[in-house]
């Protein structure tokens, strides 16, 4: 929460809530690993997947 209100993410998205990004991308990081067969299926690498996710992240965080 403090990170996102630091960075200025909460001027930028006001409609995005710290707390409710927080339990959100804990969420998402929480089940990602279940989707090993369709990253698999996909032809996605484990490096393209967490390059992906961090860049979610920092995005969301930051606001930019």
């Amino acid at each position: 929460e403090n990170l996102m209100e630091r960075s200025g993410a909460t001027q930028k998205k006001p409609d995005i809530r710290p707390a409710a990004a927080a339990l959100a991308m804990s969420a998402i990081l929480d089940r990602l690993a279940a989707y090993h067969q369709v990253m698999e299926s996909e032809s996605l690498t484990h490096d393209e997947l967490v390059r992906t996710s961090a860049e979610i992240l920092y995005r969301t965080l930051t606001g930019k």
